[in-house]
């Protein structure tokens, strides 16, 4: 027996069940049925995560890569102005993602729900009333984009000096905004039907073609900024093709024109099931327009120049989100393995998990660490600009920022493991306590006194602050876990939760 079901918001997919099910009666005679047991409670832990990290890992991978080689094609093309304008417009597309993933989350949560309860004709209505609530989500934010360019593009730092390559390259930009927000919103749905692999590829696959298209148009057609612009909007369009082809082919549940429409309170109840992934980003995207600002302002008291400062930040951050990637995604890796033995009570395995998880992290970032301490002025020559300013900022981002990049990715396995134990609010406020009440404040103070390289160590005194935190947290909930005391909280989950048998049953609504 074979059952597809997806985890709360882990989106992955979990197959066969680990339990035996009741004995069932047939004429009078108990037949006890053998159900296979579940990988996520016998096979190898470090194989097990491998196996799940690994797309999540490719995808975000995907995701920064579009702007990655934007940025390393035009740094050549253009120069560090180039480099600037592409960081400004950044936000932007975080925003949008935001969005995406509040419809695309939520939809996704709401079809995995329903599907566990029996209900695929609910599952049904959220898929296909997606297309709608996305289409609504693209015109508005598309709109909103045009109207409102430039004062968008000013409070996102943009200097007199970067706004007319800004203007240039954001013009181009929001015009494939629809096919992101569509993009990014459907392939939760896709995950939720059981084809994560299916999802990533359609991402990998613009980002493929982006790396093909850039060199084509920025120094073929000599188009510049213009060309990678439109190199990214034709690799968008051609992803968004892809997950729309893989529509008719939904297997548990139906894509039906006929429920294209508004369902009653359907739309809200979506929304309110997303609204996490959105409040999280717009923390973060607040969190860059802020430090942005400031470094424009900093960075023109200081000799090194405002444009090539912003500039040099994005640059060698597009290196530290690479490295973050990989740690979040060994983090979501690992979740729907702890959250199955949390639920069935099997604490070793739990603990044996988390940390089989962070020593993954700890090894990939401590050689990350070691790259960027060696060779920090190799990987800024990446980017096709020797200006002091450029070269002299993006070392010392290389070389302060991701000074505790260790502490980051501890805080990524973490963040991950307390929202797959069912302590949703700890994961989201480790990353809003780090981000809003640590890092601005930092960045804020420390420039008044030390200039505008001291904005850098804001990012390590954070981590420090926040990993000090987290172990607080750790201690007590392992201890909790050996003393039998874990989820007093919630005391009537605790008392559900007996056995395997019924806490597997609890897991996922199948009896």
């Amino acid at each position: 027996m074979q059952l597809r079901h997806t985890l709360g918001k882990f989106r992955i997919n979990l197959r066969t069940l680990t339990l035996l099910s009741r004995p069932k009666s047939e004429g009078g005679i108990l037949i006890q049925q053998t159900i296979k047991p579940n990988i996520l409670g016998t096979e190898n832990i470090n194989k097990l995560i491998f196996k799940f990290a690994t797309p999540t890992i490719l995808s975000m991978l995907t995701v920064s890569l579009y702007n990655l080689v934007d940025q390393i094609f035009i740094g050549h093309a253009v120069g560090y102005l180039g480099n600037a304008a592409i960081n400004v417009a950044f936000p932007i597309n975080s925003i949008v993602m935001g969005f995406a993933l509040w419809i695309g989350d939520g939809t996704a949560t709401y079809i995995a729900m329903n599907l566990g309860a029996g209900r695929t004709e609910e599952a049904d209505k959220a898929v296909s009333q997606s297309v709608i609530l996305l289409a609504i989500v693209s015109v508005i934010t598309t709109a909103f984009g045009y109207l409102f360019m430039e004062p968008i593009l000013n409070v996102s730092g943009c200097t007199a000096l970067m706004l007319p390559y800004a203007m240039e390259y954001t013009k181009y930009i929001l015009l494939g905004l629809p096919f992101l927000i569509f993009t990014c919103g459907s392939n939760p749905s896709i995950r939720a039907d059981g084809n994560p692999r299916y999802a990533m590829m359609s991402m990998m696959a613009g980002c493929a073609l982006n790396c093909v298209l850039d060199p084509l148009f920025i120094f073929g057609f000599n188009m510049g900024l213009a060309g990678a612009a439109l190199a990214t909007v034709i690799s968008q369009l051609f992803s968004a093709i892809l997950v729309l082809a893989y529509f008719p082919r939904l297997k548990t549940f139906k894509f039906e024109m006929k429920n294209v429409r508004l369902h009653g309170k359907l739309p809200l109840t979506v929304m309110k099931l997303g609204l996490s992934s959105l409040t999280l980003n717009c923390c973060q995207v607040v969190n860059v327009l802020i430090i942005n600002n400031l470094l424009i302002f900093y960075g023109a008291m200081s000799s090194l120049g405002a444009e090539a400062v912003f500039a040099a930040m994005g640059a060698a951050q597009k290196v530290a989100f690479v490295s973050t990637n990989v740690t979040t995604g060994i983090g979501i890796g690992s979740q729907p393995i702890i959250a199955f033995n949390r639920g069935a009570l099997n604490f070793d395995r739990v603990r044996e998990c988390y940390f089989s998880a962070l020593k993954m992290t700890f090894v990939f970032s401590a050689v990350v660490l070691v790259l960027t301490r060696i060779f920090p002025v190799q990987i800024m020559q990446i980017f096709g600009d020797d200006t002091p300013g450029f070269m002299t900022f993006g070392i010392a981002v290389l070389e302060i920022w991701m000074l505790t990049i260790m502490l980051s990715a501890f805080q990524d396995v973490s963040t991950s493991f307390f929202q797959s134990i069912g302590r949703p609010f700890l994961a989201m406020s480790i990353p809003l306590a780090r981000r809003i009440l640590l890092i601005l404040p930092l960045s804020y103070i420390l420039p008044q006194y030390w200039g505008v390289i001291s904005i850098l160590w804001a990012g390590p005194i954070a981590d420090t602050v926040v990993s000090f935190i987290i172990l607080g947290l750790l201690r007590k909930s392992f201890r909790e876990m050996r003393s039998g005391t874990f989820s007093k909280d919630d005391p009537k989950y605790q008392k559900d939760l007996q056995t395997p048998e019924v806490a597997t049953e609890k897991l996922t609504g199948i009896r």
